[in-house]
């Protein structure tokens, strides 16, 4: 009776076991460890190489494959306020890659820039109510292979229709 009891334990670690080591080998396998994860187009929607250019929510992406940069779209051309809400819009730069970015924008354009690995952030500064036109605003891509100085063009919100898909 005692060795019934038994058997259905051994059965489970035996299972276990097969599974920890298939999993293992998968990752050894694919150079990746215990925790590795292939990133996907939805954690990276640069990945295409295509930005959206969006005014109301911009996302640039950096091509860093090769140690010539180039970004899409460009320029970006975003609203100083969203049309939805009116708060300022948040333009993001994602490296294709996923590779470290840095993004250093010209005083006056935007703020509460925030870059951690392959992702920078800012917020736009809205116009003053006098103020009319375009703000064009150079700002530096550094990545770890190159540097490039595309341009933003901020404009009076809604003056850009949105793309169509």
């Amino acid at each position: 009776m005692f060795e019934i009891r038994r058997l259905p334990r051994v059965v489970a670690l035996l299972v276990s076991s097969l599974l920890v080591l298939t999993c293992e080998s998968r990752n050894a396998a694919t150079g990746g460890g215990p925790s590795a994860v292939a990133p996907s187009r939805a954690s990276n929607p640069c990945s295409g190489g295509k930005g959206h250019a969006s005014p109301n929510k911009p996302v640039v992406c950096v091509d860093d494959r090769t140690t010539s940069l180039s970004v899409h779209p460009d320029p970006v051309i975003v609203h100083d306020v969203s049309a939805s809400d009116r708060n300022p819009v948040m333009i993001q730069w994602m490296t294709v890659t996923g590779g470290n970015v840095r993004v250093v924008m010209r005083e006056g354009c935007t703020t509460d820039m925030k870059c951690t690995g392959g992702k920078c952030t800012a917020k736009t500064i809205p116009h003053k109510a006098a103020e009319t036109g375009e703000r064009r605003c150079k700002y530096d891509i550094i990545t770890d292979r190159a540097t490039l100085d595309p341009d933003t063009v901020i404009v009076k919100c809604c003056t850009v229709p949105e793309p169509t898909p």
